[in-house]
Order: structure tokens, then sequence, then C-alpha cells
């Protein structure tokens, strides 16, 4: 269901309500695990940290580490998202107290991400390299894009596009085949970015068009919100006010619905 939230969020709410009545209480941490996940791709960020909350409380009563470490990295990549750096360090460092060794690839990504944003580069690059050296140990490609991500971020900001697009490339095609359309969007909006320094222009709107075409139809709010805000301004730039004013329209909804989110779980 990985491009049909909605039906992903019914299975989920039916497999939380089974679990409770039989009492499968590993079942409900999952369910409200995966829920969060689904809420942190749409942008509800309010919602994603109490789902994994209440899976890690779930977790913690079952003693399950690894699960317990699964919680405490999603809720620092929410945190990350919100730009709450001290709370998402925290998280993220506490995190690495209960990993196992496959959980550490994602706590080295999520370590790497959030230095990235913090453009705090060293730190950056060393946790990326981490992750992707333990992405490939346990074969996890969905670690390994994300770190080839942060790579591109971290050439892009040493003024390298052309070096940036070949981890974007490779991180893209990793996305494709495991089917992260999620993932396929936030690439792809940074493509288009680094396209447009190359002047690449045309390839640069195509990139663009297909990120906010994809997040539109799986509802990444973040993805639709960066994507509808340059395609607005493209237009713009080309003299088609009528699109311009639409995607913008878009934009202004997007960006009031996520900055709701963002109040009511600081």
């Amino acid at each position: 269901y990985m491009d049909s939230y909605d039906e992903a969020l019914g299975k989920l709410t039916k497999a939380a309500e089974i679990g409770d009545q039989i009492k499968h209480r590993l079942g409900v941490a999952n369910a409200k695990y995966h829920t969060g996940e689904i809420a942190m791709l749409r942008g509800q960020h309010g919602r994603a940290i109490e789902q994994f909350i209440g899976s890690m409380d779930i977790f913690t009563e079952l003693r399950d580490s690894v699960g317990i470490a699964l919680c405490l990295n999603s809720i620092g990549s929410v945190y990350t998202s919100q730009g709450n750096y001290e709370q998402a360090h925290k998280y993220l460092n506490n995190a690495l107290i209960y990993c196992d060794e496959p959980t550490k690839a994602d706590s080295y990504t999520y370590l790497a991400q959030l230095y990235s944003r913090m453009e705090a580069w060293d730190e950056a690059k060393k946790y990326a390299e981490l992750g992707i050296m333990q992405g490939e140990q346990f074969q996890d490609n969905y670690v390994i894009s994300k770190c080839l991500d942060v790579l591109g971020d971290l050439s892009a900001h040493h003024h390298n596009p052309l070096e940036a697009l070949s981890f974007c490339k490779k991180s893209l095609k990793i996305k494709l085949e495991i089917q992260d359309i999620q993932g396929q969007c936030v690439t792809m909006i940074e493509m288009s970015n680094l396209y447009s320094q190359i002047d690449s222009f045309e390839i640069s709107k195509k990139m663009l068009w297909k990120a906010f075409n994809l997040s539109t139809r799986i509802g990444a709010k973040e993805e639709i919100k960066t994507s509808s805000l340059e395609l607005a301004k493209i237009k713009a730039a080309d003299g088609r006010f009528d699109s311009a004013f639409y995607y913008q329209n878009i934009f202004i909804e997007i960006n009031e619905q996520i900055r709701t989110e963002h109040t009511q779980k600081k």
C-alpha cells in the first residue's frame, strides 16, 4: 500500500482493533508504529509523534529494545523535520542505546539527515558514510538511498552540482527499485534544483513536475509544498500567471496545514 496511504491506514486500524481484542500487544505496537510512519510521510507531525509514543510505550512494556529504538529514531526524525534540532538530537542519540546492528543503520541515517539540516557537514558526512556501510552489510537499500541524498546535499553545499547529481541519480535509481515514492519526490526536487544550477532548465522542470504529481498522488505534504512553490515561481517567470496563482494557492493551503501540525507537538 505504498501508494495508497488511506487503504493502508484502514488495514492498520483494523489490525490494531483485532490486536486489542485478542490482547496481542506486539501487533498493536507495530500497527501504531506504521500508522505513525504514514502520518509522518503526510506531514501530520503531531499525530505521528502521538502514534510513535503509543507504540514505544507498548514496546517498553514488552521489553522490546529494537522496537523502542525504531520509535526513538522516528520521533527524532519528526523533530528534525520540524526544525527542533535539540529534541531530535536527544531522541536519536537515545535510540543508539537500544539499537541492534541492523537498526543502527536507521540511526546513522537519521543523524546524517539531522546534521545536514544543521549544516554540520563533517558530522553529516561521517554518519552518511556509516549508514551506507551498515546498509550494505544488511542489504538495506532504503538506508543507502537516504544517505546518498545527504552526500548529495554535502556536494551541493560545496558548489559541486555535478557530483551532487551523481549521488542523487544513484539514490533515485534505488528508490525506484524499492518503490519509495515519497523518497523519489524528495530526490527529484533536489535534482530539479541541481539541473537548474547547470542551466538544464527543461530537465529541471520535468523533475519538478514529476515530484508534484507523485507527491499529490500519495498526499506527501512537505513535497507538495516545496514542488508547488517552485512551480508557481516557474510559471510566473514564464508569464503564465493563472497557472502561477493555481500552484501558489496549493502552496498556501498545504503550508497552513503543515504549520498547524507543527504547533501541535513541538
